[in-house]
């Protein structure tokens, strides 16, 4: 006969106990020292995701459970098939329209580069397969479909040298007085359409819940700061943090910086003048398109508005050249937010923008 068990785990206090580590993992991975090492944050698995006021899926399953469930009142489309593999490849939705054409729908929770060559692939494979045909009349042309929160340029330079039918759609969700809409918009027929998210709390992942303390690091670096400043400057550590699960707070004696990994900074908080972004650099247009990155000394008397810019040359200390903030206004995006942004906060969302696009 076994041994008696003293106590019997429940179902409930099994789930708070992982609930705890889960918490414990997800702020350990939100920061380290700079000799330390990473660790890798949990995914997210709720349908939302919430960071400072801007809100997003919680991962692209979520978007494509919702996409799904709507596809009807979102795009006019019969759902066929999801999760579709086809010659070794996975099209995330297949649907057909109202002319039984065929819709391939790849879906990205961010802005993918390489989405029109996916979409490519899963012709090329459905061409060749021909699957489902008595579902599916192959004689008409297939209509691909990429939906994403924003499309980047090379994405529409792929779009205009391919042969195919390709159709862009993004989206993002609006928080409503009393309700969070989905909207989705058609970028060639400029066509948009709402659909509301029903959810209840613990379909949120609210970043803000999931903050570490300021390290001490920090809390030297603005010692000297008037304590107004002192909660002004954690209140933008915390739009910093909120932007992305991915942002780690990586701190050093003197500096604090922003990010992931070695390469891959957007802010940096130093002990002798408090900002430093990391920017495009205004007039260093490459190829038509592209603005290099360059690391940016912010000069501000009260953390708001801005004095000047400072562009520092890799490798270097000493600043290269001077710049003002109207030279960075074309980098702004519109943001909803209750609030309105004042200068700095909209130069440290141009650095967060640009560190998701290389991320």
């Amino acid at each position: 006969m076994g041994r008696p068990f003293s106590k019997i785990l429940k179902a409930d206090e099994i789930l708070a106990d992982a609930k705890v580590h889960r918490e414990k993992l997800l702020k350990q991975s939100r920061q380290r020292s700079q000799t330390g090492k990473s660790v890798r944050p949990p995914e997210i698995n709720t349908l939302l995701k919430k960071g400072g006021n801007k809100w997003s899926f919680g991962n692209e399953k979520a978007l494509e459970d919702f996409v799904w469930d709507n596809l009807i009142n979102l795009l006019e489309l019969t759902p066929l098939k999801r999760q579709y593999k086809v010659n070794g490849e996975i099209c995330d939705i297949l649907a057909l329209d109202k002319d039984q054409q065929l819709v391939v729908i790849e879906l990205k929770n961010i802005t993918d580069r390489g989405v029109v060559q996916q979409l490519t692939r899963y012709y090329n494979n459905l061409i060749m397969v021909k699957p489902i045909d008595l579902e599916i009349d192959y004689s008409k042309p297939i209509r691909l479909m990429a939906i994403m929160p924003s499309f980047h340029k090379h994405n529409f330079v792929d779009k205009e040298h391919s042969k195919l039918s390709l159709e862009f759609l993004s989206f993002e969700i609006l928080e409503q007085p009393d309700s969070l809409d989905l909207s989705l918009t058609h970028i060639d027929r400029e066509k948009t359409v709402y659909t509301k998210i029903n959810y209840d709390k613990n379909d949120v992942f609210d970043l803000s819940c999931y903050l570490p303390d300021p390290p001490n690091s920090l809390l030297k670096i603005i010692a000297n700061c008037s304590p107004e400043q002192q909660q002004y400057i954690l209140k933008l550590r915390k739009q910093i943090l909120c932007f992305h699960e991915k942002i780690q707070e990586i701190y050093a004696p003197g500096v604090i910086k922003y990010g992931r990994g070695k390469d891959n900074i957007c802010v940096e908080i130093r002990q002798d003048n408090l900002f430093y972004l990391y920017l495009p650099i205004p007039d260093r247009q490459v190829m038509g398109s592209k603005y290099p990155l360059g690391k940016m000394q912010i000069f501000t008397n009260d953390f708001q508005q801005i004095n000047l810019i400072g562009y520092i040359l890799k490798g270097k200390r000493s600043i290269d050249k001077v710049y003002h903030y109207k030279d960075f206004e074309k980098f702004i995006q519109v943001i909803d937010s209750i609030e309105s942004l004042n200068q700095l906060e909209n130069l440290i969302n141009i650095a967060l923008q640009n560190w998701l696009e290389r991320l």
